[in-house]
């Protein structure tokens, strides 16, 4: 398979996944104008991906601000990834100051029963 990758904008986050290493990474903002259709071909990738792969799959999120729409559609991709027969790991990056994103991780990882690695940074 190959690599996807989208560019960030102002609305939406940066997205790359490399199959070789089984990594995901969702990095910026995402409040896209419709978060259904931002992350539709991403779902579909991944969905394919897990097909194929016999590994277990990280996913990073890196991010400055996400909006409600987002956070369903976080929901919909954890909870494809963690029916994933080889098992998903779940790294949460937040600054050191931002509580609220720190929050926003720990709704999500107790919505979804996925286990997330807390990771404070300094900017």
């Amino acid at each position: 398979m190959r690599k996807l990758e989208i560019e960030a904008t102002d609305y939406t986050p940066k997205i790359d996944f490399d199959p070789i290493t089984n990594v995901l990474e969702i990095l910026g903002n995402s409040m896209p104008e419709s978060s259904p259709e931002f992350y539709s071909p991403i779902y579909d990738w991944v969905i394919d991906f897990m097909k194929y792969t016999a590994h277990k799959i990280t996913i990073n999120f890196k991010l400055d601000y996400f909006n409600t729409s987002t956070s369903k559609e976080f929901y919909a991709l954890l909870m494809q990834l963690k029916n994933h027969n080889y098992g998903v790991e779940v790294n949460w990056y937040f600054q050191e100051d931002d509580e609220q994103m720190e929050e926003d991780g720990l709704d999500l990882q107790e919505d979804t029963q996925i286990t997330f690695t807390f990771i404070k940074y300094q900017i």
